[in-house]
């Protein structure tokens, strides 16, 4: 059976488009780039959450692994993982989302950096492709393998 979470982190990629529209809504309001910093976060959190919930699914006979993937360390544990598979569609997923996290790292950390509408942009095409991508994960067939070489 299947792990079905309680909340689905589709609903950060609604959120996400809706705080697009807001800023557009408000061209003038103070909290502009308040909006894309956020949006660029809710992004990042849709396809990490769904890219965590196809390996929990594929490795749901594995406890100590699913353990990890829910430490803080798991962000850099999939994305590693990803990128080292021999599956070409994962490797870009993992680089995308790899591209996606430095993103919401800016956004949520580098209060010096000025983020604009083309960050938001590139942080939702990079979310488009990711998640187009998502079901590359189950052709990794080396999985638990993979991810145990890395934790």
């Amino acid at each position: 059976m299947a792990f079905v979470p309680r909340f689905d982190p589709k609903e950060f990629l609604d959120f996400a488009g809706k705080i697009f529209l807001c800023k557009k809504n408000n061209p003038h309001a103070f909290f502009q780039e308040a909006l894309i910093r956020t949006g660029i976060s809710r992004f990042y959190y849709a396809c990490f959450l769904s890219v965590r919930l196809r390996f929990q699914a594929q490795l749901k006979n594995c406890p100590d692994i699913l353990e990890e993937l829910n430490k803080p360390s798991s962000h850099g544990l999939i994305i590693k993982t990803l990128k080292k598979s021999k599956v070409k569609e994962c490797v870009e997923l993992g680089v995308n989302l790899h591209r996606l996290r430095k993103l919401r790292n800016e956004a949520d950390y580098e209060l010096e950096l000025r983020l604009e509408t083309i960050d938001y942009q590139r942080a939702k095409n990079y979310t488009n492709l990711i998640l187009r991508n998502l079901n590359c994960i189950s052709k990794i067939r080396n999985l638990e393998e993979l991810i145990r070489a890395f934790k």
